[in-house]
């Protein structure tokens, strides 16, 4: 995350007066929850938890159907989905649109990534979103390693940081690639 977006989220903390702390590369993740998978029929959202998850790389997609940066980066990250299917990658696109609307989406504009709805806007509160796309890379150990945009994801760092036995080093994996 830039100084300035850094800064920008910084500010609305402090005006808000959350006493939540921002999210810290090499951190624990903060939890997640999400009310409902969208485009999946055999999977609970009740089973998408950090917990469940650990040993595989996360990536929270922060997504909305109104956002057109977030849009426009819906096929690289079908691609990639596809392209890492074999690895232990998991991608989420985290909505917090009514269901109705990103129905109507899903049926315009398939997506690889398991669209989900997060529950009652406590994922986007965790992970302190302020603006869109947004996205949380979270390593197999369930520690945040990275913060950035849908279009600076790639095949060789996610495959790297899901190689990787822990988090140790993986910054500076993922920004040697890029």
């Amino acid at each position: 995350m830039t100084f300035i977006a850094r800064a920008a989220v910084v500010a609305m903390v402090l005006q808000s007066g959350a006493a939540a702390a921002l999210p810290k590369i090499g951190a624990a993740a903060p939890a997640y929850a999400f009310a409902e998978v969208l485009n999946r029929s055999e999977s609970s959202a009740k089973a998408l938890t950090p917990e469940s998850l650990r040993g595989k790389v996360v990536v929270l997609d922060f997504f909305a159907t109104w956002c057109a940066p977030c849009v426009a980066s819906v096929p690289q990250t079908n691609a990639l989905a596809d392209e890492l299917s074999d690895q232990p990658i998991v991608f989420l696109a985290v909505a917090n649109e009514d269901r109705p609307t990103l129905e109507a989406f899903l049926k315009k504009t398939p997506m690889r990534a398991w669209l989900v709805l997060d529950a009652e806007g406590q994922t986007y509160r965790n992970y302190m979103i302020s603006g869109l796309p947004f996205v949380v890379v979270i390593g197999k150990d369930g520690r945040v390693a990275e913060f950035t945009h849908p279009s600076r994801l790639n095949r060789a760092s996610l495959e790297k940081l899901a190689k990787a036995p822990s988090l140790s080093g993986t910054r500076t994996i993922l920004s040697a690639i890029e």
